[in-house]
């Protein structure tokens, strides 16, 4: 029996780190198979959860895609789950390469009380900077092919994101139907406004390291050592800048990319809601399993929306107070 050609329905469910193929036929049910597709080694299974799951959840329930073209988003949307999931490895293995030569700095003499002293900069936490940066730049990179999956081959192959999100930005506006460029005015504006800062710092890291610009990274910033500082011993661990460590730099990198990710695939995702159902981007804590996105009829939606831009009005006289 040929199993593709009497495909009827298709239904794919996430359950932790196995994707769940159920597959009916119009006379038969298909024995159940397991296809390990992609691990999520996050806490809580955080991409998992709050990105690949939701996602297909929503493109499933919410858009107007063939069975075909759901097929071929959660393809794409794996891929670049999987991109995460290495970027995320690499901040994980910094913190603890870190954590370890803090536990050996914490058992020595400060530095300037030995006879000997012998200062060395960590090669390894330099490389997991430098591999965070480069897989943070690759997921950008297959981020900025993920339109095609979404609304269709008229949006352009576009080789990398490109200009920080510029070639994206550019692509919308010579291609985008007339039926979608409101909606494309919001994936605009997370990228202008929202991302452009944390991108520019990041790709300038990474062009540093990857391509030796203005000289590379300094080496010696990947020192971690036992000192005394006004008359405390402490370990100093290395900074991004005077008051980050580089520690705490990758940590919000990381969480700006993930918000991202998850914000450019609903940007494109509505393009494809069906008539009458619409979304709302809410606050939630960062390294949450919950989604910001609450997708629904726009009758649930408008209420919420408006209750939301009351909030956000608040909390903006507040600030200014």
């Amino acid at each position: 029996m040929d199993v593709s050609a009497n495909l009827s329905t298709f239904r794919a469910k996430l359950f932790s780190d196995i994707l769940l193929l159920e597959l009916k036929t119009e006379n038969t049910t298909m024995p159940i198979r397991y296809e390990n597709l992609f691990n999520d080694p996050t806490p809580n299974g955080y991409i998992n959860q709050r990105f690949v799951f939701t996602m297909m959840r929503i493109a499933q329930d919410s858009t107007d895609f063939t069975d075909e073209e759901f097929i071929e988003f959660v393809k794409e949307l794996l891929l670049i789950a999987k991109k995460l999931v290495a970027v995320w490895k690499h901040k994980q293995r910094y913190e603890e390469i870190e954590d370890a030569l803090i536990k050996i700095e914490e058992n020595n003499e400060p530095i300037e009380k030995l006879d000997l002293q012998h200062i060395s900069y960590s090669q390894d936490l330099a490389l997991e900077v430098d591999e965070f940066l480069v897989q943070l730049k690759s997921t950008l990179d297959y981020l900025a092919k993920f339109p095609r999956a979404i609304i269709g081959n008229g949006f352009p192959y576009l080789h990398t994101f490109g200009d920080k999100g510029g070639a994206v930005i550019k692509a919308m506006k010579n291609n985008l139907p007339k039926k979608w460029e409101k909606h494309g005015i919001i994936v605009k504006d997370w990228l202008l406004v929202d991302h452009r800062p944390w991108l520019e710092m990041a790709i300038d890291a990474r062009d540093k390291l990857n391509h030796y610009k203005d000289g590379g990274l300094d080496d010696k910033a990947f020192l971690v050592a036992k000192t005394t500082v006004n008359g405390k011993t402490q370990v100093i661990v290395p900074h991004w800048v005077e008051n980050l460590t580089i520690r705490e730099y990758l940590n919000n990198v990381w969480f700006n990319l993930f918000t991202l990710v998850e914000q450019f695939t609903v940007g494109f995702l509505v393009m494809r809601f069906k008539e009458g159902i619409g979304f709302v981007h809410t606050l939630k804590p960062r390294d949450g399993i919950i989604s910001p996105f609450i997708i629904g009829p726009d009758e649930i939606i408008i209420p919420i929306l408006q209750a939301e831009q009351i909030r956000l009005q608040k909390s903006k006289q507040n600030e200014k107070e």
